[in-house]
């Protein structure tokens, strides 16, 4: 009998760990950076002590891996970049085009560096696979473009602003993006937001901004799944997005592996901001906007849908008119 290889569980546990890695500085960056560009009066002072928890998490962990896999001469560069960062975490530069900060761009050299030394190439098998697996990475990236303050007024304060956001970057690659597509066979608990019919994949987004929201949402994504059989999709992924961590990604795996479902079910975990008091007034005051517009729009279309049965009604008594004249 074969022994189980115990290089494939190292290779995974390191694997977990650059993630976990990734995820403490991209919400450090997100949190630190927003002072960059929100106009001074608004600036919580919160999101600079965040973003530096955050980033010294992320420095902890990748001195404690260096120590703990022998890279010696990476070790000290670390722990040199470290007391550098110690005296300004904050610290920005001009780039090309706009100011960024130095400390997580480091950290993001010593990522990609360390995925190429320890993480291996993964093999594609099969073109549907790749495809869906370039989807997976795509909305794992919208970890901080969804509240980066150079493209959004806000943070997100609610479900629509993922969902959104998330979408309009999706069309750019999926052309017969579908929103709300319409499903044979509707699920519990699963409220289809966008339609990938190239890669038979259907995406639900969800706001967790508590606990209670987030044993509510584990709950829906259980409902149901496990029976649903669809020629036009057979693949579904939950992009959970939290204002703070509520439950690790093992924890949201395990939830779906205990349904045993019958098709292809991932999560996508976004670790995002807390929304100050100005995000959420700028985003009520966006919506308050757009529902002025859409009452407008409404009142154009009901005025063009009466238009053709006035003209229709002046032709016809014209038409009588002119034939009594006659």
């Amino acid at each position: 009998m074969t022994k189980p290889s115990k290089t494939c569980d190292y290779t995974i546990q390191i694997e977990q760990f650059l993630e976990e890695l990734e995820s403490l500085r991209t919400r450090g960056q997100t949190q630190a950076e927003r002072h960059l560009y929100i106009p001074e009066g608004y600036h919580d002072p919160d999101d600079d002590r965040i973003g530096i928890y955050y980033l010294d998490q992320a420095w902890e962990w990748l001195i404690t891996f260096l120590e703990n896999t022998g890279q010696q001469y990476l070790l000290a560069k670390a722990k040199s970049d470290f007391a550098e960062y110690k005296k300004n975490p904050l610290a920005s530069e001009m780039g090309l085009d706009e100011p960024y900060l130095i400390w997580p761009s480091r950290l993001c050299l010593y990522h990609e560096l360390l995925k190429t030394l320890f993480v291996p190439r993964p093999r594609e098998h099969g073109k549907g696979n790749a495809e869906f697996k370039d989807l997976l990475k795509i909305l794992k990236k919208c970890e901080r473009y969804l509240s980066n303050p150079r493209l959004f007024a806000w943070a997100p304060c609610r479900e629509a602003d993922v969902h959104d956001r998330i979408e309009e970057l999706l069309g750019c690659y999926y052309n017969r993006l579908a929103r709300k597509p319409r499903i044979n066979k509707p699920i519990t608990g699963f409220d289809a937001d966008t339609g990938l019919p190239e890669i038979k994949t259907l995406i639900e987004y969800k706001y967790v901004d508590s606990r209670d929201t987030s044993k509510r949402v584990i709950q829906e994504l259980l409902a149901d799944i496990g029976g649903y059989q669809s020629k036009t999709y057979d693949r579904f992924v939950f992009v959970v997005y939290e204002t703070q961590r509520f439950n690790r990604d093992d924890e949201w795996r395990d939830a779906i592996d205990s349904a045993n479902p019958n098709n292809t079910v991932e999560v996508v975990l976004l670790k995002g901001v807390r929304p100050s008091e100005h995000d959420r007034a700028m985003a009520e005051e966006h919506r308050g906007r757009q529902d002025e517009v859409a009452k407008k729009r409404r009142t154009k279309r009901s005025a063009r849908k009466a238009a053709p049965k006035t003209t229709k009604e002046s032709a016809k008594k014209s038409a009588t008119r002119a034939a009594r004249r006659e």
